[in-house]
């Protein structure tokens, strides 16, 4: 069973972080290759030992002297609440501005790890698709984007679906993203109402079964052969044997 770690690996800035006292401390940046690299590991643990010492905490990561959690000074961080935050004015419309919005919302959900910069990357695509096609027809506030307008757009996608211009896969993130921006319009209150087409099967796209390709013998032993390590050739044989992934391996 492999070990339990201390220290939580953080995608976004390939470095390991610990949670301490309300406060994220992110460790070994810059010398972590990885989340399976043993030695970028150590380095970050041996970092967060030093700190804790520095710190006067326990083991857990919570100082014994304290029996509650410190609350957050914000303000000493520049976060502040001026009735707007960041989003844009109340009574804003503008398809372009809202969409920056939502866009810098999902950003710092990828910056602070709540999703991936893969995820983050998907929505900014698909959203600056929609937003680029609106703006050819003609469309500059969210309230112009009405259901006979969406109807066009999904038809648009399984148009270029026929055409093999993109994939049935991509077609129906498009559609999935647009909805989840525009429910985003609608409960932020820059949208009124939300167009009715969206609860009638608007995200639906067949997707094709997918077709796996398979190594055969020979290549496996080939790669058997070839790999530089005993600690690789025991990975391929718990991929062959047990079915393991990357992740179950790690």
């Amino acid at each position: 069973m492999p070990r339990k770690r201390e220290l939580t690996w953080f995608k976004p800035r390939k470095c390991w972080k610990k949670y301490c006292d309300g406060k994220v401390y992110y460790l070994g940046n810059g010398r972590c290759r990885g989340k399976t690299d043993d030695d970028g590991y150590q380095v970050a643990l041996a970092e967060w030992e030093t700190l804790k010492q520095q710190l006067q905490v326990g083991p857990t990561g919570v100082d014994p002297r304290k029996s509650v959690a410190m609350a957050t000074d914000y303000k000493s961080l520049g976060i502040s609440f001026d009735g707007s935050s960041t989003d844009p004015a109340s009574g804003e419309k503008r398809i372009s501005a809202l969409v920056d919005a939502y866009l810098s919302k999902r950003r710092l959900e990828a910056e602070s790890g709540q999703i991936s910069v893969k995820m983050f990357d998907e929505h900014r695509c698909k959203i600056l698709d929609f937003a680029r096609v609106a703006a050819e027809n003609g469309l500059t506030e969210i309230d112009e984007v009405t259901s006979k307008f969406l109807d066009w757009y999904r038809d648009a996608q399984l148009a270029v679906i026929s055409e093999g211009e993109i994939s049935p896969v991509t077609a129906k993130k498009r559609l999935s993203r647009l909805k989840t921006f525009l429910e985003w319009c609608y409960s932020s209150e820059y949208l009124d109402q939300l167009p009715r087409c969206l609860v009638n099967g608007f995200t639906k796209v067949d997707i094709p079964d997918p077709k796996p390709q398979f190594f055969t013998v020979d290549e496996v032993r080939n790669l058997f052969v070839a790999a530089p390590t005993s600690r690789t050739k025991l990975y391929i044989c718990l991929a062959c044997n047990f079915g393991w992934t990357q992740t179950d391996i790690s």
